[in-house]
């Protein structure tokens, strides 16, 4: 029983020996491989700081093109002559980036910005900027590439960031809207008040006829004359059978015109030309009052002036909707080498749309072009699409109103001097 019992502790003793030899193997093995690791990390982290901390604030000259320099800007960058360390990871400041490029910014709120270049229309978010702490809002070499669309290098002679690109001294070609001409510019003149009553123009036109005998000839005429009244405009004429004896004359042509200064409204009085009455029935002489709801008055092209006519409009306006990539520049023209109407910048919901867009035959266009710049950048060749509205005869804008009331009579030839009503 001793036997088996020292046998048994002998066994125990042997299995103590392996295991604590086992350990005492493994144990060097990751304490050796532990330190070697943990020197490798130092070793990136010293050379990662390294690299971070080898940039220094540094003054340096500013190019862009021919003409717009800035002689001397703060940058954080490292120069070892003649090139330039690492020079896509410069930080230039944000606002020496717009003026030397002439990009004009407007505010979107929160923090956005639309900035407004020859070369391109864009998007920027402020809060995304990279901040310096000696030089505050900052871009890279390689966001200033990437966002504006130009070439960047360092010039060792001039000791500059210089910058290149097509569209580096080309003027901003903004939208200049619908106006049909561009009003006259009368501040600083004199303002002269018209009076109540005048005569613009007069004419007498006489025609002879001769005879046998010389009391037998004919002289006859017509006088007519244009002016403006009370604010409105009127014409007359007078016909003349025979010019010696004025009890023959008769008044043969009569109307006073007075639209509102908004185009609202207008006011017509003496002979007209009534849709309502067919030819042949007689002369229509009376006052009417026209109004208009939601519709723009009509051009005035010739010198007579019927109420059908100024029931009608010649303009149309309609929205312009379409889809497009966020970030893509819509422009709006008359035509690809015409000024640019209106434009909009497509948000994230991928559409762009031009609201009131006038449609007419007199004055405004019935076709236009929508250009399509992609990620904004106006070198770029467009994407065209055309946008047509063509209204049909006697047609009023939608939800418009137009109507009009008159009093009046018919008149017929008659010897008086009035005729006869």
């Amino acid at each position: 029983m001793l036997v088996c019992l020292l046998q048994n502790l002998d066994g125990f003793r042997l299995f103590c020996w392996i295991c604590l030899t086992l350990v005492t193997i493994c144990f060097p093995l990751s304490a050796i491989a532990t330190p070697q690791k943990q020197t490798d990390l130092a070793q990136q982290n010293s050379t990662s700081n390294k690299e971070k901390i080898e940039f220094q604030v540094i003054l340096v000259g500013l190019i862009a093109g021919d003409r717009n320099e800035i002689p001397s800007v703060l940058v954080r960058g490292k120069v070892d002559e003649p090139d330039a360390v690492k020079f896509q990871n410069w930080k230039v400041p944000y606002d020496s980036i717009l003026k030397v490029l002439n990009i004009e910014t407007q505010s979107l709120g929160n923090g956005k910005v639309r900035l407004n270049s020859p070369g391109f229309v864009t998007r920027l978010n402020l809060n995304q900027l990279s901040e310096d702490p000696k030089l505050g809002p900052v871009l890279s070499i390689h966001e200033i590439e990437e966002k504006f669309g130009v070439e960047a290098r360092f010039d060792i002679n001039q000791y500059a960031i210089v910058l290149s690109a097509p569209w580096i001294g080309q003027q901003r070609r903004g939208p200049r809207g619908f106006e049909r001409e561009q009003e006259p510019q009368l501040e600083g003149l004199p303002k002269i008040d018209p009076a109540a009553f005048n005569v613009t123009v007069a004419e007498q036109i006489t025609t002879f006829t001769p005879a046998s005998g010389f009391r037998n000839s004919n002289v006859e005429g017509e006088l007519t004359a244009i002016g403006t009244f009370l604010g409105g405009s009127y014409q007359i004429a007078i016909d003349q059978p025979n010019l010696q004896q004025t009890e023959s004359w008769q008044l043969d042509n009569f109307q006073y015109f007075r639209p509102s200064s908004n185009g609202d409204w207008d006011f017509i009085a003496g002979e007209q030309t009534p849709f309502w009455i067919e030819q042949g029935q007689g002369e229509y002489w009376g006052l009417t009052y026209l109004r208009r709801e939601g519709s723009d008055a009509p051009s005035l092209e010739f010198s007579d002036v019927t109420s059908e006519g100024r029931l009608e409009t010649d303009t149309f306006r309609r929205d312009i909707t379409g889809e497009a990539e966020p970030g893509t520049l819509v422009q709006l023209t008359r035509g690809r080498q015409e000024e640019v109407l209106d434009e909009v910048l497509v948000g994230e919901d991928g559409v762009y749309r031009f609201e009131d867009v006038p449609f007419g035959g007199r004055g405004f266009q019935q076709e236009y072009q929508v250009l399509l710049f992609p990620e904004g950048q106006l070198t770029l060749d467009p994407e065209v699409r055309t946008v047509s509205f063509r209204p049909l005869p006697e047609q009023l804008p939608s939800g418009s109103v137009n109507w009009l009331i008159s009093a009046g009579a018919r008149r017929k030839s008659n010897k008086f001097f009035w005729q006869i009503f």
